[in-house]
């Protein structure tokens, strides 16, 4: 008797469990009619679908497993999986012990990611600092005449090309001036200052008068330096010669002024001198330096 109400008691549960998962899949089955509003065997389609999606991936991750199974534990550590498309990168093998020759790893993504940086560094650049180094400071004919020029010079003059004009002369503050001023000479450089190789006081500015020269823009420009120049107390010498036939008499200008700087005191009265040429046909042309003072003081120094 016991025997048959546990049968019947086992037969009633296995009854409602499988009454249970009938009623769960029908409702399953249910709902996504209602939702997707599609017949069943769209339904099915879907499901399917979805299992072999599922399976790919399952199937991609033991693809992806084993591919690094195989990686030495040097390549591993550093090795990186593209989430996106499962795929391994090649990763940057810094052991030397690694024979690159043979190696699969490299090469694509080595060439790759530099590129990348390059790109990057492009960018960086850009976004900034939009500057890059000059090829040449001076033109071909300003080189010429600065290596003509310190072949030619004699005293201890330094020559420094490229200045700006801020840079030799200055506001004078206790004159009424606007930011306009400063403008003017702040945007502006000389081609040459020649300065005192002892103490790098100004000597002279020299500027080369070539075809960049006679626009009218450029002789605005080349006025107000003059001027400027004249009222600071500062020598200007314009060459205007082609630089392929310059020669010493391109120079006389640069060398009465360097001459002038440079002349000594009177030794007789010890005051300033100034360079002088000789008038008389039988020393014509010579230089000297005569005092200030002639005819009161007749003191002289020869330069040639």
């Amino acid at each position: 008797m016991a025997t048959r109400k546990r049968k019947a008691k086992i037969k009633e549960q296995n009854t409602t469990y499988v009454e249970d998962i009938q009623f769960e899949q029908l409702t399953f089955d249910d709902i996504l009619k209602i939702n997707t509003n599609e017949d069943v065997d769209t339904t099915l389609e879907l499901k399917i679908d979805a299992e072999m999606q599922i399976k790919s991936i399952d199937n991609v991750r033991d693809d992806i497993t084993k591919e690094i199974a195989k990686v030495p534990e040097i390549i591993k550590e550093r090795t990186l999986i593209n989430k996106e498309t499962g795929k391994i990168n090649k990763p940057i093998i810094t052991s030397n012990s690694l024979d690159t020759d043979k190696n699969t790893f490299l090469g694509a993504y080595n060439k790759k990611e530099l590129e990348i940086k390059i790109e990057r560094e492009k960018a960086r650049r850009l976004n900034t600092f939009p500057y890059k180094a000059s090829d040449k400071i001076l033109t071909r004919a300003e080189g010429q005449l600065f290596h003509y020029m310190k072949n030619f010079i004699q005293e201890d003059v330094v020559i420094f090309p490229k200045v700006r004009l801020a840079d030799i002369i200055e506001i004078d503050k206790d004159i009424a001036y606007s930011d306009r001023d400063f403008f003017k000479i702040c945007y502006k450089h000389v081609d040459f200052l020649l300065c005192d190789g002892k103490n790098f006081n100004t000597i002279c500015v020299v500027e080369l008068d070539d075809y960049t020269h006679d626009t009218d823009e450029a002789k605005q420009r080349d006025m107000f330096v003059r001027q400027a120049l004249y009222e600071c107390g500062i020598p200007l010498v314009r060459i205007r010669t082609k630089i392929d036939i310059i020669s010493d008499s391109d120079m006389e200008g640069i060398d009465y002024i360097i001459k002038t700087y440079f002349a000594p005191r009177c030794p007789i009265c010890g005051s300033e001198m100034d360079v002088k040429s000789s008038k008389r046909s039988f020393n014509f042309g010579h230089r000297f330096w005569s005092c200030r003072q002639f005819p009161n003081c007749t003191g002289n120094i020869d330069i040639d």
